[in-house]
């Protein structure tokens, strides 16, 4: 069996260090790495790496470090990693004032900008971790949605310090490349500098995040966190004009609700398992590749559908809301 760093960035996309640390001792070429992984996250203490100098970022960044040991190597509850946030930034920094970790991560945003660094707080895919970061510029683009254009500034980070929680359990390898917020677009302008005129940036960033905001703008926020990703991941798979993105897709679908994306990946191959071949669950790629002029239409069939079902569900929110007034 060769190595397969695909199979490692799977591992690692959804939360399973003990699996990579079992995978990585099957390879002598690969034991340097593997050592990595034993001094990160089994060693007392941990060896922690930062890509800044400076104190008070460093001093943040190891309870997040220490946060994550927590949640993927002792399995700790989601509850039992806000609490242990909670507390020891309310020891460490004085936060006492502060009553849970939204208005914690608020005050470390202004800490860290009298510091000359951008912050971002708050869970991806159900776990906690700071995108932190130096310099922003701006452009605008024109992008075509399947059910709409938007006009969108996006805004271009680099200097990254923390890129949350993927970043650190893989080494770098993965992380994520950007976000959507009711102001606009934010893109790490590294992950995507080299392929900004390939279907890896125009689609699976650009199209994916527009997508986000179409439905912000559209439905609010009614949607449910793998709900967004289930739709951005549609838009994709019908404008991408290969296999790849699908094969990634399969290669890293869970059925657990807890990873975001992984979850929304499992959701769409099931929907298009029943519609294509009257199956559950269809993971063969070759089955896949043998049909794929058939995904992006019926992936463009699905996305009417949700948007169809969440009009309902806005619908029945406003007679809701309206009831309680009454």
């Amino acid at each position: 069996m060769a190595y397969s760093e695909k199979h490692l960035k799977t591992l690692c996309i959804n939360g399973d260090i003990a699996g990579v640390v079992e995978y990585l001792k099957q390879f002598p070429e690969k034991q340097a790495l593997l050592r990595r992984y034993q001094k990160r996250f089994y060693e007392k203490p941990p060896y922690f790496t930062f890509k800044t100098k400076n104190l008070i970022a460093r001093k943040i960044l190891r309870v997040y470090y220490q946060y994550y040991i927590m949640m993927f190597v002792e399995k700790k509850t989601t509850d039992e990693g806000k609490e242990f946030l909670e507390s020891t930034f309310n020891r460490l920094f004085h936060f006492s004032r502060f009553k849970n970790i939204n208005q914690i991560e608020d005050h470390i945003k202004k800490l860290l900008k009298s510091e000359g660094f951008h912050f971002l707080g708050d869970q991806t895919s159900s776990f906690y971790g700071p995108y932190i970061w130096q310099t922003m510029y701006t452009r605008t683009y024109d992008v075509e949605l399947p059910e709409t254009r938007v006009k969108v500034k996006v805004n271009f980070m680099d200097g990254f310090i923390s890129n949350s929680w993927m970043d650190f359990l893989s080494f770098g390898k993965i992380g994520t490349g950007g976000w959507t917020k009711p102001q606009g677009l934010f893109c790490k302008s590294d992950a995507y500098r080299k392929i900004m005129d390939k279907p890896g940036f125009k689609v699976s960033y650009l199209k994916h995040e527009c997508q986000h905001l179409a439905d912000y703008q559209r439905f609010g926020m009614i949607l449910e966190p793998h709900e967004w990703e289930y739709r951005a991941k549609l838009t994709e798979l019908i404008y991408y004009p290969t296999m790849k993105l699908f094969r990634s897709f399969l290669r890293s679908a869970k059925k657990d609700i807890r990873f975001t994306h992984s979850y929304a990946e499992y959701q769409l191959i099931s929907d298009l398992s029943t519609r294509l071949f009257k199956e559950e669950y269809v993971s063969d790629p070759e089955k896949w590749q043998e049909n794929f002029k058939k995904i992006g239409p019926v992936c463009r069939e699905l996305l009417e559908l949700s948007s169809k079902a969440l009009e309902e569900r806005k619908s029945l929110s406003k007679k809701e809301a309206l009831n309680e007034l009454v």
